[in-house]
């Protein structure tokens, strides 16, 4: 049995003919699809070669196959649609099944030509078609969002098969039909999680924040563009800093992007002793360990699905604030949500997280572990595993 898997992302290339990802795609998530299907062929943007210093993960695997195709969603690109189309059409008449993931430009071409030649087809809704142009891109993105929107919200309507990242968000916002067999599983997956981490994060919060020596920020995202926000918790703990409303304070800042686009602000708002940039680190075991070195992780997204850094840092029992955008509101409760873009709100979050008692710190880390305990792999599997099943049994 053939499945195809479709989506906007990019996929790298190396000499040797291996595939890369930029983080969201290693080679091990295939293996909840090959479960249920022998075959893999991955329908993917083309990013090119992969470029020496490049901070990839490895997404080739024995039993996938990867079929890349021209970007089509700029105008500039629009000549690429007829090809793209093209391709997209001859792989689905050679598949028993597809996955689309959106929001994706490649995954309605696909869901429709499902449609047509009666191809069991099953959707993931990980986001906001609308959120994700309206604050990705100029004024061309923000004019097409809604009719990225309602292109997207018709189709997860017409869907037999619907897997939800979020638990309430998307589901309002992309509601599936009443025969659809339905699911919530996120595409966050926790596979050790150790309740040991809540005795060390209690000696970390035995001092209440404002008696600190230093107090440790921390974020985790993808800084190219400013839909992760990090801006905006730049200008909030500038403003803080102005009004002497923080103790000694670093801001750390873990993933892609160049620094330099930020370092005017920094400069401006005197900060450039306070943050730390601090590169790219390995999935895993990496990215817990420098978790456990901050006090508070902040998720100030300006659009998001369900952010899997936030939940990895409620299972290390950190103390998390969010923006109060797509499914963050389903994690944290809303004395830690700030409204997003808002710097007066977030502000105001972080001087109310301040003068906390210890022991008001430690019940909440109990309490954010406890929540992350939802996305252990064990639980999440289950459903991920019915899912597909079902969508395997639908194959006449």
């Amino acid at each position: 049995m053939k499945l195809l898997f479709v989506h906007d992302h990019y996929f790298y290339q190396d000499t040797k003919g291996d595939f890369y990802s930029a983080g969201g795609f290693p080679y091990y998530l295939w293996e909840k699809y090959l479960k249920h299907f022998d075959e893999i062929l991955v329908i993917g943007r083309d990013g090119g070669p992969v470029i020496d210093g490049d901070n990839l993960v490895l997404s080739s695997h024995s039993k996938v196959s990867f079929h890349l195709v021209d970007k089509i969603s700029t105008p500039s690109a629009i000549k690429n649609v007829f090809k793209v189309k093209d391709k997209i059409w001859k792989l689905i008449s050679n598949v028993d099944a597809v996955v689309v993931r959106f929001p994706s430009e490649n995954g309605l071409i696909a869901f429709n030509y499902a449609k047509k030649e009666n191809v069991p087809c099953a959707v993931e809704v990980v986001g906001c078609a609308f959120d994700a142009l309206w604050y990705h891109g100029g004024i061309i993105s923000k004019i097409y969002a809604p009719i990225l929107f309602l292109r997207m919200k018709a189709a997860v309507k017409k869907s037999c098969f619907v897997l939800y990242v979020s638990k309430r968000f998307l589901q309002k916002r992309y509601p599936a039909n009443s025969l659809a067999f339905t699911t919530n599983a996120s595409d966050v997956d926790l596979p050790n999680l150790n309740s040991a981490v809540l005795k060390e994060r209690a000696v970390r919060y035995a001092t209440p924040f404002h008696q600190k020596d230093k107090l440790v920020f921390g974020i985790i995202g993808n800084f190219k563009t400013k839909y992760k926000g990090l801006h905006v918790l730049i200008n909030s703990l500038g403003k803080l800093k102005r009004r002497s409303s923080l103790p000694a304070f670093e801001l750390r800042i873990l993933g892609k992007g160049n620094p330099e686009d930020y370092m005017s602000l920094i400069e401006e708002l005197d900060l450039y002793s306070n943050v730390i940039f601090d590169g790219t680190l390995p999935n895993g075991e990496p990215v817990l360990q420098w978790i456990d070195k901050i006090d508070v992780y902040a998720q100030p997204s300006l659009t998001e699905g369900l952010p899997r850094s936030l939940v990895e840092a409620m299972s290390r029992g950190a103390i998390c604030i969010g923006s109060d955008v797509g499914g963050i509101p389903e994690l944290l409760s809303p004395e830690f949500l700030f409204k997003a873009g808002n710097v007066d709100s977030l502000s105001e979050t972080l001087r109310h997280l301040i003068y906390l008692s210890g022991e008001r710190l430690h019940n909440i880390a109990d309490q954010n572990f406890k929540i992350a305990s939802q996305f252990s792999s064990d639980k999440l599997s289950t459903r991920r595993y019915s899912f597909y099943q079902n969508l395997r049994e639908s194959i006449q």
